[in-house]
């Protein structure tokens, strides 16, 4: 890690020694929250307050090199208007670092406040790096991404973060990555809600992302796949829980796609429900899990010819389930654990048992009895 340089900053909240000792602590906490860059890093402690913040963020874009952004401790940077149509803030074009001291960026809620999403990520040059910060009621009625869209080859770190009750028209109700990097540790993405798929998270074809003791949890896809999460790209999960989200069509946890690649580690998919197909998991991908449990997730309807794989439904994909527990799903139509339709799932000391109607009959699943 690169020295950091300390400046003391007054502000009207914040006067001098106060101040002096919030940037201290802040920077400290920099190695637990965000990878600081080894080269210079221009810094500013951020008062508490809308305009402060864009100009800031506005500053950060114009300084060659990585920034690094103090908000106030605890405050709440409420945005009444976008900086440009689509966005709350300023539009992220270089390396920039928010550490939040547990402070919320968040869209008003008072009536008459415009739509706006809060952050966009543009690539290849953007890069934002959040810590210790809640993004809250972002919407994109009519775009990809309420909380944040991170596009063109950008990238997005969010660690010891909450990215909560945010709102897109197309998807990625919380997160929506277009052919980007994503890195989501120790963090939670809740109630977010989407029209389209991926209300938690969506994730473009070309998209790398990683989850690392996080959750996905309550989050909403009102008409489209993968309440929690949809991958088109490439996903990582270790020691992270997808609990209790929605999909008004497949996938109520986790929708992969044809071409997606998904490993999960150590992770719960647990009371996830679907309205189609695939109550946990619909993979039209490969998925391979080790560890962790998929357990009482459901199909609530759908299409009489549907109705089936409350824990996963496999359709035409690889799944290989290690040391995996598959347990106590249920769908309207047999079966309730595990569907195979054309595509192969193998099962290495992996328990699947008491899911209704059936375990895996009338698919064929090498290894699972009713």
């Amino acid at each position: 890690m690169g020295t950091v340089v300390l400046r003391q900053t007054r502000q009207t909240a914040y006067a001098g020694r106060t101040a002096f000792t919030g940037i201290v602590t802040a920077a400290m906490a920099v190695a637990a929250v965000v990878s600081v860059p080894t080269s210079a890093t221009a810094q500013e402690f951020v008062p508490c307050g809308q305009t402060a913040l864009k100009n800031a963020i506005a500053r950060a874009n114009a300084t060659p090199g990585p920034s690094l952004l103090v908000l106030a401790l605890g405050c709440q940077y409420t945005l009444t208007t976008p900086h440009n149509d689509a966005n709350g803030l300023p539009v992220i074009t270089s390396q920039i670092s928010l550490i939040g001291n547990g402070s919320t960026i968040r869209r008003s809620t008072q009536t008459g406040t415009p739509e706006f999403r809060i952050f966009e990520v543009s690539g290849p040059n953007g890069d934002l790096r959040l810590g210790g910060l809640t993004v809250r009621n972002g919407r994109a009625p009519t775009a990809f991404g309420g909380g944040v869209w991170v596009h063109g080859g950008g990238k997005l770190s969010v660690d010891r973060s909450k990215i909560i009750h945010n709102y897109a028209d197309e998807g990625g109700g919380g997160i929506a990555s277009e052919s980007s990097t994503v890195t989501v540790s120790n963090s939670d993405l809740m109630y977010n809600v989407s029209l389209g798929d991926g209300a938690g998270y969506l994730d473009y074809p070309q998209s790398v992302t990683i989850f690392r003791n996080s959750t996905v949890s309550g989050n909403t896809s009102l008409g489209g796949q993968g309440g929690g999460i949809e991958v088109d790209g490439r996903l990582t999960v270790s020691d992270s829980r997808v609990l209790d989200n929605s999909a008004g069509a497949d996938g109520g946890g986790i929708m992969i796609a044809p071409d997606a690649n998904v490993t999960l580690t150590d992770t719960v998919i647990r009371s996830n429900s679907s309205a189609a197909i695939g109550g946990g998991i619909n993979n039209y991908g490969t998925l391979q899990m080790t560890g962790g449990e998929i357990f009482a997730n459901r199909v609530t309807q759908g299409a009489l010819d549907s109705r089936q794989g409350g824990g996963i439904a496999n359709r035409g994909g690889s799944v290989t389930l290690s040391n995996t527990r598959v347990t106590n799903n249920a769908a309207l139509n047999a079966p309730g654990g595990i569907l195979n339709s054309g595509g192969q799932v193998t099962l290495n000391s992996t328990v699947v048992t008491e899911n209704l109607p059936t375990n895996c009959a009338p698919s064929t699943v090498p290894g699972c009895t009713d």
